[in-house]
């Protein structure tokens, strides 16, 4: 039997710290902020970096909680089951459709904007090093 060819074709990811990369996967945060223009569009594998920012996970979460109409208490414990294999790793993929100088989403604060829709994540992450810009992965 042949292979599909996208199966040979390396991913193309993102490193996108956590709290984020999990409110993205999530389908809550639908852009990332970033200082660089893009004009990538497709289908984009989001790797939940090493490092977490612990002082936005609060934050993070209250604002999954209220796009899912959910107790933040929810969000948090789900948060927390997500992280603990959703570092150094991908955990999913979103299609990315543009990226934006503004947008009303609350969760624009940047000099650019990657605009994500449709999230799937990963039912196993794939533990792999990331990189600060796009990288390329091989599964």
């Amino acid at each position: 039997m042949a292979k599909r060819a996208d199966a040979e074709r390396p991913w193309k990811c993102l490193s996108v710290r956590q709290p984020y990369a999990w409110a993205i996967i999530k389908g809550a945060k639908d852009i990332e902020n970033r200082d660089r223009m893009s004009y990538y569009v497709g289908r984009l594998y989001i790797h939940a970096g090493k490092k977490e920012r612990t002082d936005r996970i609060d934050d993070c979460v209250a604002m999954v909680a209220k796009h899912f109409a959910v107790p933040v208490s929810e969000m948090l414990d789900d948060y927390h089951r997500h992280v603990r294999h959703g570092r150094g790793a991908i955990i999913g993929s979103v299609h990315m459709f543009g990226c934006a100088r503004h947008h009303e989403s609350a969760w624009f604060t940047g000099k650019y904007g990657y605009m994500f829709r449709d999230p799937k994540p990963l039912r196993k992450p794939i533990p792999c090093d990331g990189s600060p810009s796009f990288f390329n992965f091989t599964p």
